[in-house]
């Protein structure tokens, strides 16, 4: 399993806004409570930059992540259980595929 920061991550926004200088964005995620505090021992995880609207909804995604990652995990660990089940295991089955290849994506390993 690959060691990444530990969540929950959050998105922080420059104080007087998120456009910095003609049109460019710049946004960080940093493991919550690390944005504002540099008593914090936090560390910040992504830097997200553009010159359009896309900045805010992906560094909200990346800033999710280990949530979603928890989720998947959750999610193929219940429907493990389906996957032999009759009446249910093709539908399960291809769902636990594509909940595998996401989580060994987010892993950084080759999905099985």
């Amino acid at each position: 399993m690959t060691k990444h920061t530990q969540g929950p991550w959050v998105v922080d926004r420059p104080e007087d806004g998120t456009v910095q200088r003609d049109g460019y964005i710049g946004l960080e995620v940093w493991s919550e409570g690390a944005a504002r505090d540099p008593n914090d021992a936090g560390v910040k995880v992504a830097t997200v930059e553009c010159f359009d609207e896309g900045c805010e909804p992906n560094a909200a995604l990346i800033a999710a992540a280990p949530e979603l990652l928890d989720a998947a995990r959750k999610a193929r660990a219940w429907l493990h259980g389906y996957v032999y089940m009759p009446g249910h295991s093709d539908a399960a089955q291809c769902m636990y595929s594509v909940l595998n290849a996401a989580i060994a994506q987010a892993e950084g390993e080759s999905p099985a």
